[in-house]
């Protein structure tokens, strides 16, 4: 699922294994999912896959991702 968000595959391996998610306690989704925490990564990524599309439909979502 990242892979449609970044530019590539490589670039989503790149996110999942060292950006940090600020929302999700500045962990990145590597260790969030081997913490057991990968429901929430899924959810942010569904989030921000929701959030693009509506932005390029012109509509405003908005949403906080809170720990």
């Amino acid at each position: 699922m990242a892979a449609r968000i970044a530019a590539g595959e490589a670039e989503a391996r790149q996110w999942y294994r060292s950006e940090p998610i600020a929302g999700l306690g500045g962990r990145t989704a590597l260790e969030l999912v081997r913490s057991g925490r990968g429901p929430a990564v899924l959810d942010f990524l569904l989030g921000v896959l929701r959030d693009e599309m509506q932005a390029a439909s012109g509509t405003s979502g908005g949403h906080e991702w809170r720990d």
